[in-house]
């Protein structure tokens, strides 16, 4: 079984993160299609937005640090 690179626990079935780190990436991808009919506004730029959040919760922050440490792309 495969480790989360960010995390190292174990990797959440077909994924490479964990659970914890899947499911804010999951909710991360699909806030930002909401946000993209409403804003015209771009993956990093959104990705800017929500870390500077007041409040955010730890497992999306790691998981912002963690694409933009490795190329920025929504998958």
């Amino acid at each position: 079984m495969s480790e989360c690179p960010i995390c190292s626990r174990p990797s959440h079935e077909n994924d490479s993160l964990c659970q914890y780190h899947q499911h804010a990436h999951k909710n991360l991808r699909e806030a930002y299609e909401v946000w993209i009919h409403a804003l015209d506004i771009d993956w990093t730029s959104y990705l800017d937005h929500v870390y500077a959040v007041d409040g955010l919760g730890s497992w999306v922050r790691e998981v912002i640090e963690h694409i933009k440490s490795e190329d920025g792309s929504l998958e």
